[in-house]
């Protein structure tokens, strides 16, 4: 499948909602996943349930149940909902079988799977407070002082979905670059030579999802591709695209020119020479919902017009045709010289799977980790060396909490453990609801990598559980031997959707910058938070 394409002329959290049932309604055969027996008795991820049905269903109806519901994912944790959702939860994963193009499946009794669930499901999802002790004094991070500014047309509060640290800075450092979905603006924190840094706006788009750095079209100067999403709200529509924001050479001019149009929700866009021809193709992410999404490979094929200067020409090619991906990072992860890439797949299928090149930009897809429940809420990894052995690990958050509207038990942070051949082991380091984003950095200087995360979660559920205080910041230090203990820097403003660590005032150690998310109760109303670094260190241009 390609198409030609050339020049002429949180993501929003709410898209996993009333997404991720339609794996009770697989539209193709994948293989049928592992199933719970048949117990009155069900383990379910943090959680043991005992229930009496209020009527037993044989084990054929049974079992033509667990076959259809795990037909092409893993079979729905009856855990992930209360029992009075699942008649709901059921009856849009129906709606979603008879509106699909194709319909190879032959579905159980609606009301016998509404009792399947039911008859295994809690009352209520239990939602235990994380103890993450408020000790700023056992941080690295100062406390920001924010002034807040009154709301106003001219003065709406941010939402900013995605945000990387990008090499487009002065001397070629990397700064933060981030998204406001509300505006649609791209912007970059740039440094001043005062040691603050300015907030300032580069890119105009309707609803961005994340921006990467790099030299596209190899000019020597530093562009950005831009990821579209098209639309706040989950839809499946072509409004979606990819977008090349060329550099001029003057500080924050860009020329804006389309790479790929009439797509579905694009989440993540990446860059490298995928082939090995010398020139940089893109991996695209496109989230889409329901009956839009995939993965791409756009292949450069070098000036459409040789005698027009910044026209590009790219074939795109259908890698991979699932919904639901938020991040594809691009590294070589097997170490023989070309760039592989990792994906974040949600929306039911919940899974890190990795694209092994073979060198000439043809890949073969190995899974490194897929959660037990489809309702688990992936929502961010991050590829590096954690533990330093040389290989690469992968920092991995789930705690989506607008694909259900409930708060999860299993939610937080993981670390999931290279151990060669494609072999990986999967570590808790904290549990944190909510999680949205996690990142890596030697924020206390000692020579290890350690994790800071954020949390967004919709205000109403705030409310309901306001007793827990929720954490909305948190540092994990790392001991040297992998080994993290957690402390909270904020309390319940779960407004954020991404962070970075980031050397904001120039002085040798990495601050902390936190992005703002549909920030109702948040402090400032401003994109981004810094949280300096209280060490003491000489600064870098002296």
């Amino acid at each position: 499948m390609a198409r030609q394409f050339h020049f002429g002329g949180l993501l929003n959290a709410r898209a996993f909602r009333d997404c991720w049932f339609i794996l009770c309604v697989a539209l193709t055969g994948c293989g049928s996943q592992n199933s719970p027996e048949n117990s009155e008795l069900a383990e379910v991820t943090g959680t043991t349930v005992v229930t009496q049905p209020k009527k037993v269903l044989s084990a054929e109806k049974r079992e033509q149940i667990i076959e259809f519901c795990s037909d092409c994912h893993a079979l729905p944790d009856p855990g992930s909902f209360p029992k009075s959702s699942w008649h709901e939860e059921v009856e849009r994963g129906f709606n979603f079988y008879f509106d699909a193009e194709e319909q190879s499946l032959t579905p159980p009794v609606f009301n016998e799977v509404v009792e399947f669930f039911q008859s295994q499901a809690p009352e209520a999802i239990p939602v235990s407070k994380i103890e993450l002790p408020l000790d700023r004094a056992q941080t690295p991070f100062q406390v920001p002082e924010i002034e807040r500014r009154p709301i106003t047309p001219e003065n709406r509060l941010p939402a900013i979905a995605g945000m990387s640290l990008e090499p487009i800075g002065p001397n070629g450092i990397s700064i933060p670059v981030f998204c406001d979905m509300r505006h649609g603006t791209i912007h970059w924190l740039y440094p001043e030579d005062n040691g603050n840094c300015a907030s300032e706006s580069i890119g105009q788009f309707k609803y961005p999802s994340r921006a990467h750095a790099c030299d596209l079209d190899g000019d020597g100067i530093q562009d950005l591709i831009v990821a579209e999403l098209g639309s706040e709200d989950p839809e499946d529509h072509e409004r979606g695209g990819v977008y090349w924001m060329r550099g001029t050479g003057e500080r924050g001019q860009f020329e804006v020119r389309p790479i790929l149009e009439n797509i579905g929700r694009v989440a993540d866009v990446r860059s490298g020479d995928m082939d090995g021809d010398g020139d940089l193709d893109l991996i695209v992410g496109e989230f889409g919902y329901i009956k839009t999404g995939g993965i791409w490979m756009l292949t450069n094929k070098g000036p459409a017009d040789p005698v027009r200067s910044g026209s590009l020409e790219f074939t795109a090619e259908e890698i991979d045709s699932r919904h639901g991906t938020i991040h594809t990072p691009i590294v070589d992860f097997d170490g023989d010289g070309d760039l592989d890439f990792l994906a974040l797949v949600s929306q039911a299928y919940e899974a890190v799977d990795l694209f092994i090149n073979d060198g000439n930009g043809e890949f073969t897809r190995r899974n490194l980790y897929e959660a037990e429940d489809p309702a688990f809420g992936s929502s961010g990894i991050e590829v590096d060396d954690i533990d330093g052995d040389g290989d690469y690990d992968v920092l991995y958050v789930n705690g989506d909490t607008f694909d259900s509207y409930f708060v999860k038990p299993y939610h937080g942070i993981c670390w999931l453990e290279n151990q060669g051949e494609e072999s990986f082991i999967s570590h808790k380091l904290t549990g944190m609801p909510g999680a949205q984003y996690a990142t890596l950095g030697d924020a206390d200087g000692d020579g290890d990598l350690d994790v800071v995360g954020v949390s967004l979660m919709p205000e109403f559920l705030r409310t309901a559980h306001r007793e827990l205080r929720f954490a909305s910041v948190i540092y994990l230090e790392n001991d040297g031997n992998q080994n993290f203990s957690g402390s909270a820097l904020e309390f319940d403003q779960c407004d954020h959707a991404s962070c970075v660590l980031f050397d904001a005032d120039q002085d040798g150690d990495l601050d902390l910058v936190v992005s703002n998310f549909l920030a109702e109760t948040n402090e400032t109303t401003d994109p981004v938070t810094i949280w300096k670094n209280k060490a003491s260190t000489k600064p870098i241009s002296e």
